[in-house]
């Protein structure tokens, strides 16, 4: 074995280190071509001392087959470039290759390579052994393992060693391998003359004759292709594969194979690829693939199967995930119409919901506004109806005289139109005098001055005038039927009018003239008096009859349909006044007439809003 910086074949090759595969092969540089080179040596293996016809022999082949080499040309196996023997040293002198080789690149990423890449490889160095086998004479690699493949810049692989086999009449094998490594890559037949007596004798005891004369015979083919087989296992499992003699001999005991199928180790190999590889690492050699070409061609075969099966299970996968895509964009389809067919019920909901609240908005208004016609209607008639008084029933100054308010003569006239009850018709009376009643004592003094005759005629001719008008009758017609008929009967019965009645104008017009009449007395009497300051008409309480008592003294007032006659005397007081008007007894009792009223037609007296009242 050189030493570094060994100068070789006089000093042309400098040895600068050992490369990292096999141990007999070295990097080192061509003083002559200056470039870098790798030179390989290879030993040989004598079975006994040599002669010196031996040796030469021996040289003689080894040139033989180095000059062959030299002349292959091919893109996967290195170029050598020179040959040459030094002190019984042969050597081979290759072209150098930079890069790591793909054992010591799988050790460092502790992964195997991809199936893809190790059949791309092997596709490539099938083809480089067929280009080897098929050279006259045959050429026989017999050292193809991971630490003799390299990748060059292109990615492409580069098979670095060669051995060499000693021809059939030498007394040695060359480039024999006892290293471990090399003892898994290597076929049975391969290590065969280095096996023991005994130990051979044990594996050919279960071969027959053509088996056991195939595993005697020298290198050919199917020797490669069990390295090339032991090669792509490592490569593509990560896992050194079992030598052939443990294999033997575990067969021979009646136990499985111990090498696993690549398959087996690695799950992503497919069956195909990992078939292809078993064929080529079967112990015997007749059972293997017989060239280069022949494994070429099946793996080829198998990766199309593989791409086909891969692509079909693609299909298959992409199917089924356009099934289950499709799927769940129809069932995202589903749900979104759902959810829109529940928003669109919901809205419809919604402008049902507004709609019925417009429709009662509409209606409340509707009826609020029917409501409100109706209440400006009514206020249109009240007022209508109020104003065609007012216009019936004309102002004048002299109106405030007898302080009649006009809402309480509408109230008296409703109480006239209407059936109502003596108690109640009684009850209201006394409420309208009320006011009435402390004006009396004060204008009664007043009154006692005022000559009798002339009041008498004034008081008599005023209230048969207002019962003529109150009865529809004319003042004459009234006057002739006046001792016929009882006015109190008139007031307090519901049936005694009949026939035709006066409008409430007439009867307002009617009253405008009594109080006519009634202001024109008093001023006359007043300018009669002359001393005396003038005074308002007396207001003279009205009553219900009474039941008929004794009969009056001649000096006391009798109060007979609402008038009241004065007697002789003129000093009556307020005491005989209020004695002489009663409250009713009973409301069936009917007073008639005294003598005096009789006796007096023709005196008249001023009406007072109190004689309005009772005549109603």
């Amino acid at each position: 074995m050189p030493a570094t910086n060994e100068l070789l074949q006089e000093g042309r090759y400098r040895i600068s280190q050992r490369t990292n595969g096999s141990g007999n092969v070295f990097e080192a540089y061509d003083t002559v071509r200056n470039t870098n080179v790798i030179v390989r040596e290879i030993p040989v293996k004598l079975n006994r001392v040599t002669t010196v016809s031996q040796r030469e022999s021996l040289k003689l082949a080894f040139a033989n087959q180095a000059k062959a080499l030299t002349e292959i040309d091919h893109d996967t196996l290195l170029h050598v470039q020179d040959f040459f023997s030094e002190i019984d040293r042969q050597f081979l002198v290759m072209e150098a290759v930079d890069g790591v080789d793909l054992r010591d690149r799988l050790i460092s990423n502790k992964d195997p390579f991809s199936v893809s890449e190790v059949t791309m490889w092997a596709d490539e160095l099938l083809d480089a052994l067929n280009y080897l086998h098929s050279r006259k004479p045959p050429i026989i690699h017999l050292d193809i393992r991971p630490e003799n493949l390299k990748l060059d810049a292109s990615g492409k692989v580069k098979l670095l060693g060669f051995s060499l086999e000693a021809s059939s009449d030498s007394e040695g094998t060359m480039g024999g391998q006892s290293d471990e490594s090399a003892l898994r890559y290597s076929p049975l037949e391969k290590i065969w003359p280095g096996l023991d007596a005994a130990s051979q004798k044990v594996i050919t005891n279960s071969y027959d004759d053509r088996s056991e004369r195939i595993l005697k015979e020298a290198a050919d083919a199917r020797t490669d292709i069990y390295f090339l087989g032991a090669t792509l296992y490592f490569l593509i499992t990560g896992v050194e594969p079992v030598d052939p003699l443990e294999r033997s001999i575990e067969v021979l005991e009646g136990k499985l194979d111990p090498l696993r199928e690549p398959s087996q180790v690695n799950p992503l190999v497919p069956a195909e690829i990992s078939d292809v590889i078993m064929k080529a690492l079967e112990i015997k050699r007749e059972n293997r693939y017989d060239s280069a070409v022949i494994m070429r061609q099946v793996l080829k075969t198998s990766i199309a199967k593989v791409e086909d099966r891969v692509r079909e299970e693609t299909e298959k996968q992409h199917g089924a995930a356009e099934i289950v895509r499709m799927a769940e964009q129809e069932k995202i389809d589903s749900d979104a119409a759902e959810k829109q067919r529940a928003v669109e019920a919901e809205q419809l909901r919604q402008d049902e919901l507004l709609q019925n609240q417009l429709r009662e908005a509409e209606a409340q208004r509707n009826a609020a506004e029917h409501r409100a016609a109706e209440e400006e209607r009514l206020q249109s008639q009240e007022k209508a109806e109020h104003a065609a008084i007012a216009a019936a029933t004309p102002l004048t100054p002299d109106d405030d005289l007898l302080e009649i308010p006009i809402a309480a003569a509408a109230e008296v006239v409703a109480y006239r139109d209407s059936t109502v009850g003596d108690v109640e018709l009684a009850a209201v009376l006394e409420e309208l005098e009320a006011p009435e009643t402390a004006a009396i004592g004060s204008q009664q003094t007043a009154n006692a001055h005022i000559p009798a005759a002339n009041t008498d005629k004034l008081d008599l001719e005023g209230v048969q005038v207002f019962d003529a008008l109150l009865d529809g009758q004319s003042p004459a017609h009234n006057e002739s039927s006046s001792e016929g008929t009882d006015p109190d009967d008139e007031i307090f019965s519901s049936t005694a009018t009949s026939g035709f009645r006066l409008p409430v104008p007439a009867i307002a017009g009617a009253v405008g003239l009594v109080v006519v009449i009634a202001a024109a007395a008093w001023f006359m009497m007043s300018g009669a008096s002359g001393s005396n300051p003038p005074v308002p008409a007396q207001a003279v309480q009205a009553s219900l009859p009474a039941q008929p008592e004794a009969s009056p003294a001649a000096n006391t007032m009798v109060a007979t349909e609402g008038v009241f006659e004065p007697a002789s005397s003129a000093n009556t007081t307020d005491t005989e006044l209020q004695t002489t008007a009663a409250p009713k007894a009973a409301p069936t009792a009917k007073p008639k007439k005294t003598e005096t009223a009789k006796t007096a037609p023709d005196k008249k007296k001023a009406v007072t809003a109190d004689d309005l009242i009772n005549d109603n």
